[in-house]
């Protein structure tokens, strides 16, 4: 408390310095076109307010203007300014850039040509962050054997590389939330490799992407020799989710009872420090009709770009049929948020009960039937969001292709039907009208796109198709199932049968 109130008389007291610019009327003159700031409270802002000024002056053509002295007054600071003509064209010629730079660069297009001041920063600034980009982070650009020709400022430039920085190792302070070779291949920084300005400036943004840690702090570099050594100050975050709902709906089927409904929805990230998901869901939102979905995601195998998912599902229909799909698929990473995947799906169907009533009366098959399903396909994705967790604006994209053989399975239990009306009928003559053996296509596509409106809104638009291409009739069982809040709101769960 006495060192607070011991300072309060000296805040209240600081000093506002004032800037004063001298010169000839011509220079005072241009000086009401620019605004500067002509108060200031730490003599530290001093020469950022001069080099800005000079700045100004240099982007209206009067590149020769300086300060040339600074008077100090009490809180009164006059600098003398010298502004010179104005040069309005710039001829530059190549001092030691080698060819090959100039053409990566593009920078050649302004050499040995009249440019303007704009022109000149622009080809400085391409020369400095191609350096920065390229292994050299203290690279310096600069004019000599400057000649002054009328409004013409003639000169040659030249680029100091400094020396190749290369980077080192990646360094977790504090807790090991996750390992350095998982976070060497999703921010595509390895040892060894040129130091590249832009892609450390955007580390600190892909951190905040994952869902299962936090960066504290913008990372830093330490330059040690030839390397460039990574810190990442992160800490864990509880992304793990486990979220279920239990409901009781009236049945339909039988008066005064009710049925249970579940929903249950689990996810776990990072377990074992690999950046790994794990997904388990449950629902049993209609009578006697459950679907179990369980999948696993392990990205960068064995520290390349390759990673793998699996993927199993269980659904049982009522007491109609039941449905296993098991699918194992290899993600080759662009970047963390973009990827190509080589799958293979198999599908099996099997009906558990039959209408037998039914088959006697029609003499014809049930919508459902036995079947078997194997393909192969690629499935493309990639987004650009400005925020993956919480997107305003951007867009992502899914698309997706297969195609495998399909088999009819002959169901024992209908084959081995018997008409007594007429003993001499084979039922599983019902199935030499189908092609028991088939090709088959699937297509899916998924597209969403995000508008910002205002300061907290988004507006989302998305569209979501699929496609089964079959020369054959495509029995209801392997049918999509739409309808639901997830799906098509408005409709039952899963109670239209398409398929497209």
């Amino acid at each position: 408390m006495l060192l607070l109130l011991s300072t309060l008389p000296f805040l209240d007291g600081q000093t506002l310095y004032t800037l004063k610019i001298s010169g000839d009327a011509n220079s005072l003159h241009k000086l009401k076109e620019i605004s500067y700031p002509t108060t200031f409270q730490s003599t530290d802002e001093l020469p950022l307010i001069l080099e800005q000024l000079l700045q100004n002056l240099r982007t209206q053509s009067y590149y020769a203007a300086s300060i040339d002295s600074i008077q100090q007054q009490d809180s009164l600071f006059v600098a003398h300014l010298f502004l010179g003509n104005a040069y309005e064209k710039f001829l530059i010629t190549n001092g030691n850039i080698t060819p090959a730079i100039l053409e990566k660069t593009g920078v050649n297009r302004y050499l040995n040509t009249p440019i303007s001041y704009a022109q000149l920063q622009v080809l400085q600034e391409d020369l400095v962050k191609y350096g920065e980009n390229n292994g050299y982070p203290f690279t310096a650009v600069h004019l000599s054997d400057i000649q002054i020709q009328e409004s013409t400022i003639a000169g040659a430039i030249y680029w100091n590389q400094g020396r190749l920085i290369q980077m080192g190792e990646i360094v977790i302070e504090g807790e090991e939330v996750v390992q350095t070779a998982y976070l060497e291949n999703y921010l595509g920084i390895k040892k060894g490799q040129l130091y590249n300005k832009e892609q450390l400036e955007n580390t600190f943004d892909r951190l905040q992407e994952l869902p299962f840690l936090r960066s504290t702090r913008t990372p830093a570099i330490l330059f040690k020799e030839d390397q460039a050594e990574l810190h990442f100050f992160l800490e864990p975050l509880k992304a793990n989710r486990f979220d279920f709902l239990i409901g009781v709906l009236p049945n339909n089927q039988e008066s005064g009872k009710v049925v249970i409904t579940a929903d249950i929805d689990a996810a776990f990230y990072n377990q074992f420090g690999k950046g790994e998901q794990l997904q388990f869901q449950f629902e049993q939102l209609r009578p006697e009709t459950q679907s179990l979905q369980l999948a696993a995601t392990y990205p960068y195998l064995l520290q390349t770009p390759l990673g793998i998912d699996l993927e199993f599902g269980l659904y049982k229909r009522d007491s109609l049929f039941r449905e296993l799909n098991w699918n194992i698929g290899l993600q080759y990473q662009f970047a963390s948020h973009h990827y190509l995947k080589a799958f293979s799906k198999n599908n099996a169907a099997s009906l558990l009960t039959i209408d037998i009533n039914s088959l006697l009366q029609t003499k014809s098959l049930p919508a459902n039937l036995d079947t078997r399903y194997t393909a192969f396909g690629l499935a493309y994705y990639r987004e650009q969001l400005d925020y993956r967790l919480n997107p305003r604006k951007g867009w992502t994209t899914f698309l997706s292709a297969s195609a495998g053989f399909k088999e009819i399975l002959k169901n024992a239990t209908i084959i081995g039907l018997v008409d007594t009306d007429a003993p001499l009928f084979s039922f599983e003559t019902l199935y030499e009208s189908l092609e028991l053996k088939s090709f088959q296509y699937q297509l899916a596509t998924q597209v969403s796109t995000y508008f910002a409106l205002q300061k907290r809104s988004t507006l989302k638009l998305s569209v979501r198709a699929a496609s089964i291409i079959a020369n054959n009739p495509i029995a209801q069982n392997e049918q999509f199932r739409i309808g639901g809040a997830q799906l098509l709101r408005g409709f039952d769960e899963q109670s239209i049968f398409a398929t497209s």
